[in-house]
């Protein structure tokens, strides 16, 4: 599963949601290598999931980025 276009397709989603909270969603996406051994569907409800509690929980106007980064062991590090 290429988790990159994943995170595209949630923050594609959610633009609508932020943006009438007059807010700002934006992806970072700096990991060399995206893909990932996992199950698209439990894979998409987590990355949505964690936008959604970005959004509900900010302030007033939310500002959500969403980064991924390659860590030294391999590993794919996602932060929101």
């Amino acid at each position: 599963v290429d988790l990159h276009e994943l995170i595209d397709e949630v923050a594609s989603n959610f633009e609508i949601h932020v943006r009438h909270r007059q807010g700002k969603i934006s992806t970072n996406l700096e990991a060399e290598s995206s893909l990932v051994n996992g199950d698209r569907d439990h894979l998409l409800h987590v990355i949505y999931n964690l936008v959604d509690n970005a959004n509900k929980y900010s302030p007033d106007i939310p500002i959500i980025t969403v980064r991924t980064d390659q860590e030294k062991s391999g590993w794919i590090k996602i932060m929101v």
